[in-house]
């Protein structure tokens, strides 16, 4: 079962060793608890991972694993010129669906985000560096790619999507007050800007914006946006 639902979000060179891993254990013996037919009832709905170069992969995981610099080949868009960039690769972390290093780029120096999918080349050198421990506890939080964070927000569900709702932890930390009339207030500590005017966005209006007042201000200008655009 791990093995099924793991599947989908690994890297080509993880999912090497998970299905070497697998094939031992089958080899050595049946569990009691087995059932490889069951398996097949097990659907991942949660949409297929960006592709990415099996030998991109292994040489990340390599270059992770041993914080041994990069020199890497990356291009931003199909449109942009692949650029060259010597990295310190901290971290690897998955975002909807799409694989990411945080890495430091000598050419900006500074710390940056990039698509592990966008590499069109990855060539680990001989130089070391030490892993930023800082940087993996600012992940950890969700501080992903430095975007600006709302705080103290309230959202209001109509009855119509409030199973749906109810169903999940959309954001750490939220709380959720079912009120008398069916539908429910979601109170969330701390959010990422874009992702929390994305979130009430995909629900056609089924999501209110209570608080704070300049996110809703901010979704009722992207709304007014949205319908000149389909006038």
């Amino acid at each position: 079962l791990t093995r099924k639902m793991s599947a989908p979000n690994l890297l080509p060179s993880m999912k090497e060793h998970l299905d070497t891993g697998m094939d031992v254990q089958l080899t050595t013996g049946m569990s009691d608890n087995a059932n490889i037919s069951a398996l097949n009832s097990v659907i991942c709905a949660t949409g297929k991972i960006t592709q990415i170069d099996a030998d991109i992969s292994q040489n990340i995981l390599h270059a992770w694993k041993n914080c041994l610099q990069v020199k890497a080949h990356y291009r931003k868009s199909r449109s942009a010129q692949t650029e060259e960039r010597l990295l310190d690769i901290h971290a690897l972390f998955l975002a909807d669906k799409v694989w990411y290093c945080q890495a430091y780029c000598h050419k900006r120096q500074g710390f940056r985000s990039f698509c592990l999918h966008k590499f069109s080349a990855i060539r680990p050198l001989n130089t070391s560096f030490e892993r930023n421990e800082e940087l993996i506890t600012e992940l950890q939080s969700g501080q992903f790619f430095n975007v600006k964070m709302i705080t103290n927000i309230e959202v209001l569900c109509d009855k119509e999507q409030a199973g749906y709702i109810s169903d999940r932890e959309w954001f750490e930390n939220q709380t959720i007050d079912f009120l008398e009339d069916g539908s429910l207030r979601l109170k969330i500590p701390r959010a990422p800007e874009q992702a929390i005017k994305s979130w009430i966005s995909s629900f056609s209006g089924s999501l209110e914006a209570i608080a704070p007042s300049s996110l809703r201000q901010d979704i009722q200008a992207a709304a007014r946006k949205l319908l000149e655009k389909h006038c």
